[in-house]
């Protein structure tokens, strides 16, 4: 992010620089609003740097604005969607509407242990962990940086920090129904190393740098031509957390389970699933029974 700042205005000094010269660099960023905030917190922290050393007279980037956030694309999806199923009864779908359905649709425990089924079926996808950590809440860059540390055999509860935040941690017990698979394939890969290698190395053994094209590849190998072709992997943690809030689990106990920093991020995107009883975890878990 320097080299780009750098870039910004390699031949003015920083005091030639207005706020408004900033503001429409910024514009220019092709990244998200958050990135574009940590840009410019960049810049203004390269701006005090030059004031503590005399080295400007002030800092412009006090003037520029922030840019606001984009509304969650799940709770956004999700409201369209529930739009879109209270006009069923006025129009079909278009072709669109059900492919966006499709892609972020939730999971009912039938479906979830099809699913399952499917990943046993096609073992060679080395799918099966990954598809389990995923109805356990565990999102794809969760699951792809796991090691041998992070899954405890003995109390079958996986636990570490989210990837996507660096804050939030999560810690989520395994069904018992399925917690055999997983121990099965963490006993395979030495302390420290990764739990799905596979998605790391080529079949030659040589480091991959597309790690997350890798993965997403493996998902749609084992979706494809089968109901679930097009669904988003993400999908399967929203299937989780709807699953655990409709059979009445805590929403505090959920957004621990899934890693969520802050349990309002849980009870907005999912209220609409939560009923007003409670039960217990392991009465949730046993959707994942087969026999």
């Amino acid at each position: 992010r320097l080299k780009t700042i750098e870039q910004a205005f390699p031949d003015r000094h920083p005091d030639a620089i207005t706020a408004r010269d900033w503001d429409a660099w910024l514009d220019t960023l092709t990244c998200g609003p958050v990135t574009v905030n940590k840009m410019r917190s960049l810049v203004s922290r390269v701006y005090d740097y030059g004031l503590r050393n005399y080295r400007v007279k002030e800092n412009p980037i006090h003037k520029v604005p922030t840019r606001k956030k984009r509304r969650s694309a799940v709770r956004h999806t999700y409201r369209t969607l529930s739009m879109i199923q209270s006009e069923l009864d006025m129009r079909p779908f278009t072709e669109e509407e059900a492919n966006e359905l499709q892609r972020w649709r939730v999971l009912d425990e039938q479906e979830q242990r099809d699913l399952i089924a499917l990943a046993l079926e096609r073992t060679e996808l080395g799918m099966l962990c990954p598809v389990i950590l995923g109805l356990h809440g565990l999102s794809g860059i969760d699951i792809r940086q796991m090691r041998r540390g992070a899954y405890d055999p003995r109390t079958g509860i996986v636990s570490g920090r989210r990837h996507k935040t660096g804050m939030a941690s999560f810690s989520v017990p395994i069904a018992p129904a399925i917690k055999p698979h997983l121990d099965k394939q963490v006993l395979t890969v030495a302390s420290g190393e990764w739990v799905f290698p596979h998605f790391h190395k080529s079949e030659d053994g040589t480091p991959v740098t597309d790690v997350k094209c890798r993965f997403l590849r493996h998902w749609a190998w084992l979706i494809k031509d089968t109901d679930f072709d097009g669904l988003r992997f993400h999908s399967l943690r929203h299937s989780f957390i709807s699953t655990m809030l409709a059979k009445g689990v805590r929403a505090e106990q959920v957004a621990q389970w899934v890693g969520h920093l802050d349990v309002r991020t849980t009870v907005e995107i999912y209220a609409h699933f939560m009923p007003t009883d409670s039960v217990e975890l392991m009465e949730s878990l046993k959707m994942f029974e087969t026999g």
